[in-house]
C-alpha cells in the first residue's frame, strides 16, 4: 500500500471521525495532530491527476466534511508522504492553522457568477450618433488634441459603453450579495462574457437568506445568466503558502 496521503482540509478537532467516499470507495478519516486534525486518505500519485473522477470525488469529501466541521482547505491534488509528512507541516505551521480556523469558525463560501449577454446589450445600445454625443461631452472642445481623441473614443465608444453598463450592473449586484457577507470579493469583467465573477463568505445562519436575496436579483436581471455555487469550504478567504522537507 501506498505510503501517500491525500489531504483534503485542516479541522478543529482532533476526534476520531471517517466515512467511506462512495465515487473513489476511500476511507476518508481525521488525523489527529496538536489537537487539530487533518482529513485525509490514503492515495496514490494518479489520485492528484486533475481527471473528472478525482475532482468529483474530492468535492464529494468536501461537501461531507463541511456538514460537521469548520475547515480549512487544502488545495485540489495536494499529497504529501506519511503521516510524518502531516506532523512537520503542522509543527511548523500550527499556529495559523488554529488563527484562520478561529476566524472561519461556523462560515461557508457561496460563489456567485452572471454572464453577461452581450447580444442583448449590443441591441440595447444607443445609436452611434448619441454615443458620440456622449463621448464629446467628455471632451474640452477646441482643445488641440480635440479631433485625435475625437476619432479614438469613436471606435472604442460602443465598447467603452458596453463596459461600463456592465460594471454599473454587477456592482449592483455584488454590492446587496456581499452585505448579507462577512467577507466578500469579486472580479467584474474577467472575461467578456463573465460579468462577475464573486465569493462571499458567510455565517451558516446567513446561507438562506443569502439564497433568497440571489434569487430576487436573478428575478430583477432577467437577461443575465446567474449562476450559485455552494455551499463550499471557505477557498477564497485562505491564503497561507505551506511546506514541508528542505526549503
Amino acid at each position: 500500500m501506498s505510503n501517500m496521503l491525500y489531504l483534503y482540509g485542516i479541522i478543529d478537532t482532533d476526534q476520531p471521525y471517517s466515512f467511506i467516499e462512495t465515487t473513489s470507495g476511500r476511507k476518508v478519516y481525521n488525523l489527529p495532530v496538536n489537537g487539530l486534525g487533518m482529513i485525509v486518505s490514503q492515495a496514490e500519485s494518479k489520485d492528484a491527476e486533475k481527471r473528472a473522477g478525482n475532482i468529483l470525488a474530492h468535492n464529494a469529501v468536501m461537501e461531507h466534511i463541511i456538514e460537521h466541521f469548520t475547515v480549512l482547505p487544502v488545495s485540489f491534488g495536494t499529497l504529501i508522504y506519511g503521516e510524518s509528512g502531516v506532523k512537520e507541516l503542522f509543527d511548523r505551521y500550527a499556529g495559523e492553522f488554529g488563527r484562520q480556523l478561529h476566524r472561519l469558525r461556523g462560515k461557508l463560501e457561496m460563489g456567485v457568477k452572471v454572464i453577461w449577454n452581450m447580444k442583448q446589450a449590443q441591441i440595447e445600445l444607443p445609436n452611434s450618433g448619441t454615443l458620440e454625443v456622449l463621448m464629446c461631452q467628455k471632451l474640452h472642445t477646441g482643445s488641440p488634441g480635440h479631433k485625435y481623441l475625437l476619432s479614438k473614443y469613436r471606435k472604442r465608444a460602443p465598447e467603452m459603453h458596453l463596459r461600463r453598463i456592465a460594471k454599473q450592473n454587477a456592482e449592483q449586484i455584488h454590492s446587496p450579495l456581499s452585505a448579507i457577507a462577512e467577507e466578500a470579493c469579486c472580479s467584474i469583467l474577467r472575461t467578456p462574457s463573465l460579468m462577475l465573477s464573486g465569493a462571499y463568505l458567510l455565517l451558516r445562519c446567513n446561507v438562506n437568506a443569502f439564497r433568497e436575496e440571489y434569487l430576487r436579483l436573478r428575478k430583477n436581471y432577467p437577461n443575465y445568466n446567474f449562476l450559485l455555487s455552494g455551499p463550499w469550504p471557505p477557498y477564497n478567504f485562505v491564503k497561507i503558502n505551506c511546506s514541508v522537507g528542505s526549503d
